[in-house]
C-alpha cells in the first residue's frame, strides 16, 4: 500500500545499486475518449527513452501538450504507460521512494496544520520515527530552505516563494532518492524565481537526489540543469538531450556567459526544429 498526499507523492523504496539510476525505456501513451460512440485515442508520447544517473539534475523542456507532466505520472507510478517501461535503481517505480512536487503546492498543504507540522507529515510517512523527534527534525529540513523562522505560520500567511519552499523541504523530509519537480516556479516572478533556482540547487547539492525538473521557462531550464532533454509538440517525443557545460555551483552571473548563451541557443534550435517536424513551419 503506497501513502499519497494531494501535491506531493510518496512511496516506499528499495536501495539497488543499479546503474543508470533512473531508466525511462519506449514510453508511450494515449488519452483514450469516446467521440460520437467511437473510441478513439490522443496520442500524447511516442516511445520516449532517457536514462538518468544518480545524483544528476536533468530538466524537461517543451512546448505545452507535449506530454511533460503525463511523463512524471508515469515515471512516479500514478498513472501506467501503454508500452515501455520506467526503472528506478533497477525495481519499477512502485517500489521506489519518491518526492512529487506539484505546480499546484498551496493545495498540498493542509490548512489546520502549522508549515512545520506540514512538513512533519512526510516524516509521519515514513513512519520509522519516534514521534518525539518528529517536530525537530521537521524544523532541519524548513532551515535547509531558509524557513525555520515561519514555522509556527499557517500556510495561507506564506507568499509563494515561500510557500514552494515549504513544499520542497516535505519532499526532502520524506528522505527520497528521486526529485520529481513539476514547474514549481511557474507562478513566481523573475526575481523570486532566481532565488528559488539558487535555493533549491543549495538543496540538491547538499543531498545529491536524483532529479527530474519540469520548466517551461529556457533560462531555468539551462541555468539548472546537467542536461536538458527537448520534448516535441504532441505527441511528446525527444527531440534532442543537450549537456549544459556550466560548472557548479551555479552563480547568476553565469546567466551572461557565452557558455550559457550558447547552451540556450542550441535548446531554442532543437525546440524550433521540434515545432517544425511537427507543424511544418
Amino acid at each position: 500500500m503506497r501513502p499519497a498526499f494531494s501535491g506531493t507523492h510518496f512511496l516506499c523504496y528499495t536501495k539497488s545499486t543499479s546503474m543508470p539510476f533512473i531508466t525511462v525505456r519506449d514510453i508511450s501513451y494515449s488519452y483514450i475518449h469516446m467521440q460520437k460512440g467511437i473510441r478513439r485515442q490522443n496520442a500524447v508520447l511516442d516511445s520516449v527513452s532517457f536514462e538518468a544517473e544518480k545524483g544528476e539534475l536533468i530538466t524537461l523542456f517543451g512546448p505545452n501538450g507535449s506530454g511533460k507532466s503525463t511523463l512524471f505520472r508515469i515515471i512516479s507510478g500514478l498513472e501506467d504507460a501503454h508500452t515501455g517501461e520506467v526503472r528506478i535503481g533497477g525495481t519499477p517505480p512502485a517500489r521506489a521512494r519518491i518526492g512529487f512536487v506539484f505546480q499546484d503546492y498551496r493545495s498540498s498543504m493542509l490548512p489546520w496544520r502549522s508549515v512545520v507540522d506540514n512538513v512533519a507529515l512526510a516524516l509521519e510517512a515514513r513512519g520509522n520515527m519516534k514521534h518525539t523527534a518528529i517536530g525537530k527534525t521537521a524544523l532541519g529540513y524548513l532551515r535547509q530552505v531558509k524557513m525555520e523562522e515561519y514555522a509556527d505560520r499557517r500556510f495561507w500567511e506564506l507568499s509563494g516563494g515561500q510557500s514552494q519552499s515549504v513544499a520542497i523541504a516535505r519532499a526532502l523530509a520524506y528522505s527520497p532518492d528521486v526529485f520529481l519537480l513539476d514547474e514549481p516556479f511557474s507562478a513566481l516572478d523573475f526575481e523570486i524565481t532566481l532565488q528559488m533556482m539558487l535555493l533549491f540547487l543549495d538543496v540538491w547539492s547538499k543531498n545529491k537526489i536524483t532529479t527530474l525538473f519540469i520548466s517551461h521557462q529556457i533560462e531555468e531550464a539551462v541555468f539548472l540543469a546537467d542536461r536538458v532533454i527537448v520534448l516535441s509538440p504532441r505527441p511528446g517525443r525527444i527531440q534532442e538531450i543537450i549537456p549544459v557545460p556550466l560548472s557548479r555551483p551555479r552563480h547568476p552571473s553565469m546567466l551572461t556567459t557565452p557558455e550559457f548563451f550558447t547552451t540556450r541557443n542550441n535548446v531554442l534550435a532543437a525546440f524550433r526544429r521540434g515545432l517544425q517536424t511537427s507543424y511544418g513551419s
